[in-house]
């Protein structure tokens, strides 16, 4: 994720995680942490382990990894592809579980220890998933809370990030299936609350210096 204060290196572990959302005002440091999020998996794995749905409808950032063979697609810029992956990502969690459940299995790890096919991790990551919601707000709400319900034991983990976290995105998305949260620079305390349950947010710099909660705190 980054480093503590005192330069202490800080690593989170995905399958824990399983989940992320991510928000902060524009220029915050959101872009540019999903850049080293991407990256860091990029290095300590094979396109066999991880494979990426990206989703950019600014069309500024994500586009950049267009080409790299972890993509399962080209990077989506339309919202309504970006709810059709979300439900093929459905589709393939539903398919992981009738095969997890033939071997008699509980999670893929365990699978892929006995298995000659192995299954890679999944992530879907939105880059300002705001747009995308308002667009395809029912549609995208329905296939978003599927994965976040169940993608984890099948490794399928969902990343939303977005600078605009209002009640409703919040309340009726994520607010009960997005327990880990990292939040950058807020404009004011209720967007904080929204994000963290507490104030804070509001106060941080806008130097890439955020706060984490994750699924323990």
């Amino acid at each position: 994720f980054g480093r503590l204060v005192g330069s202490e290196d800080f690593f989170v572990d995905l399958y824990e995680l399983p989940h992320l959302l991510i928000a902060g005002t524009t220029g915050s440091g959101k872009s540019n942490f999903l850049h080293c999020l991407i990256n860091s998996l990029l290095q300590k794995s094979s396109p066999d382990e991880v494979k990426l749905i990206l989703v950019d409808p600014k069309r500024v950032d994500l586009v950049l990894y267009n080409g790299l063979p972890y993509l399962l697609s080209e990077v989506i810029v339309d919202s309504a592809k970006a709810t059709s992956a979300l439900r093929w990502l459905g589709a393939e969690m539903e398919r992981r579980y009738g095969l997890l459940t033939e071997k008699r299995l509980l999670n893929i790890e365990r699978y892929n220890e006995t298995s000659k096919e192995k299954m890679p991790y999944i992530l879907y990551i939105v880059d300002e998933f705001a747009d995308v919601f308002y667009s395809q707000k029912k549609s995208f709400e329905g296939a978003v809370l599927k994965i976040l319900q169940m993608g984890r034991a099948v490794v399928c983990h969902v990343i939303l990030s977005t600078s605009k976290p209002t009640k409703d995105i919040m309340r009726s998305l994520v607010s009960a299936n997005m327990p880990s949260r990292l939040s950058f620079h807020l404009c004011c305390a209720s967007d904080s609350k929204e994000v963290l349950y507490q104030t804070g947010a509001e106060k941080l710099l806008r130097e890439g210096d955020a706060l984490f909660q994750g699924i323990d705190d």
